[in-house]
């Protein structure tokens, strides 16, 4: 099985709104996006803060819990879901990925996460273990 691990904030946030990296940085607000990661607020309150000049965006379209959202990630991998892991901090996300036959972790912290992953094959490596 191969591991893909990738966190879309550095690459696909940015190119979502037609800028590089260092131009999203420069135009977000300081805090909304780990706000919006920690669940202190929630989609329509990051899209009304996100951008320091009030510019809007539209918030239509495919989004988790969709099952749609997950459906599009498998055809563009072109993979079946069962070979897919999703892993996130909302457990709403995670059943709604194991309804389309992903499966599902519920991150709560690092050590569980790497144990949940180990039951099902996955071995992480970390720098202590090279």
């Amino acid at each position: 099985m191969d591991t893909i691990v990738r966190d879309p904030f550095y690459k696909d946030i940015p190119a979502f709104f037609g800028m590089s990296f260092d131009e999203f940085i420069v135009s977000k607000h300081p805090t909304a996006w780990i706000q919006f990661e920690k669940g202190l607020i929630d989609e329509v309150e990051l899209a009304r803060i996100l951008f320091k000049d009030g510019r809007d965006f539209d918030l239509e379209g495919k989004r988790k819990p969709d099952a749609e959202f997950y459906m599009d990630v498998v055809r563009h991998l072109e993979v079946d879901p069962s070979y897919c892991i999703f892993i996130d901090d909302r457990q709403k996300n995670v059943e709604a990925a194991a309804e389309v036959g992903i499966k599902g972790v519920h991150f709560k912290n690092v050590d569980l996460l790497r144990e949940e992953l180990s039951l099902m094959g996955v071995d992480i490596l970390t720098d202590e273990d090279q």
